[in-house]
């Protein structure tokens, strides 16, 4: 799903960031990983699958937004078909 998705849109896939959580864990390893390779510069999108696995809660999903769109990353959730890179998306 966002091997083809990243295709439809042009974008190049630099890696696949799967959370795997051992149960009663806290911290979330695989978005903070992702975060820090976009913060590094190592790629300019985050394209999710689905944005309920992205965030647990709302306010976490509104920290990370915010996190994003002040480091002018472009998010995409496939299922909502958002994209902040448009004109829709950036509302």
């Amino acid at each position: 799903m966002i091997e083809s998705a990243c295709e439809e849109l042009g974008l190049w896939l630099v890696d696949v960031v799967r959370e795997h959580e051992p149960e009663g864990s806290a911290g979330r390893p695989g978005l903070t990983y992702a975060l820090e390779r976009l913060d590094a510069g190592e790629a300019s999108c985050l394209v999710v699958s689905d944005l309920e696995r992205l965030t647990r809660e709302v306010t976490e999903l509104a920290s990370v937004v915010d996190r994003l769109e002040r480091a002018r990353i472009r998010l995409v959730a496939i299922d909502m078909g958002l994209d902040t890179a448009t004109p829709s998306g950036r509302l």
